[in-house]
């Protein structure tokens, strides 16, 4: 199964997510799913070095020249060039059946957001899991989401591996 996992590029601020990041990426290599990050450093890329340590792991990295100040880290197998940031997130999670979003900046939070709505109006379902350091500002945003519709919006919170693989 395609999974994508969204996360900080910045190293700095992924520091207290990186082990579970590479464990997360480890275990899910070693069930051999496949792999779908934006390719480049933090988060993407403990996810990425976890898979990588397994061995046979197919990790995509989904790159934009958006981006072109970043490097795509090199535990990547497959490197996948979209043009824009729009067509980037588009075959992340258009490709996916899943999605596993640990906290970032505002980027990472403009792509679930988006993973969110996308997965709202489509009929093909994704998986959605959220790291519980976002579930307070996230169950906020969609209390305020309630007042403008019915929104069917179903979220797995995680805080350890086992959370994440026993829910696939």
């Amino acid at each position: 199964m395609r999974i994508t996992i969204l996360g900080s590029s910045d190293k700095n601020f992924s520091k207290k997510y990186s082990e579970l990041a590479y464990n997360l990426g480890k275990e899910l290599a070693s069930l051999r799913h496949v792999i779908v990050t934006g390719g480049y450093d933090g988060i993407m890329k403990d996810v990425c070095r976890g898979a990588g340590s397994y061995g046979q792991a197919k990790i995509e990295g989904v790159i934009s020249p958006e981006f072109s100040n970043l490097d795509h880290n090199k535990y990547i197998t497959k490197k996948v060039e979209k043009p824009n940031i729009s067509s980037r997130l588009y075959y992340m999670i258009n490709k996916s059946r899943v999605l596993i979003t640990f906290p970032g900046s505002v980027g990472t939070i403009a792509e679930l957001w988006m993973s969110i709505y996308c997965n709202n109006v489509s009929s093909r379902k994704m998986k959605i899991f959220v790291h519980t350091d976002l579930k307070n500002e996230l169950n906020r945003s969609l209390a305020n989401l309630a007042l403008y519709g019915d929104y069917n919006i179903n979220i797995n919170f995680f805080t350890t591996v086992d959370e994440v693989v026993e829910k696939l």
